[in-house]
């Protein structure tokens, strides 16, 4: 995502339109199918769930919530930023590529606690 954000270049309204997308119950249902039938996405998911066995379904599923919400917030942010000439923490798309992996594998690697 921060590839094709990138190539936009600035200004770029793209993250910020997709996240509206996604607040809409009608258009989210609509995006959320057609991205199932991705062949890279697929892979991608299936790759990454490889890595992550150890932790439960229900657990692996609300983390790739989180880790789709925080990477979509966190691009619309950016995008926002550059978009009205403000700083940002990174100098460009692909350190704050880096930085979103960094935080995304704490996420996903964080210990199950299990309430009784």
């Amino acid at each position: 995502m921060t590839l094709y954000l990138e190539s936009l270049g600035t200004p770029s309204w793209y993250a910020r339109f997709a996240a509206q997308v996604m607040a809409d119950p009608v258009l989210h249902e609509i995006i959320t199918e057609q991205s199932l039938h991705s062949d890279s996405l697929r892979l991608s998911l299936e790759g990454m769930n490889r890595c992550l066995p150890e932790l439960p379904r229900d657990v692996l599923t609300e983390r790739w919530s989180v880790a789709l919400n925080l990477t979509r917030q966190m691009c619309v942010e950016r995008e926002r930023a550059l978009a009205d000439g403000l700083p940002t923490p990174h100098a460009s798309w692909d350190e704050f590529a880096t930085g979103l992996v960094d935080a995304l594998t704490g996420l996903c690697s964080a210990p199950v606690t299990r309430q009784p």
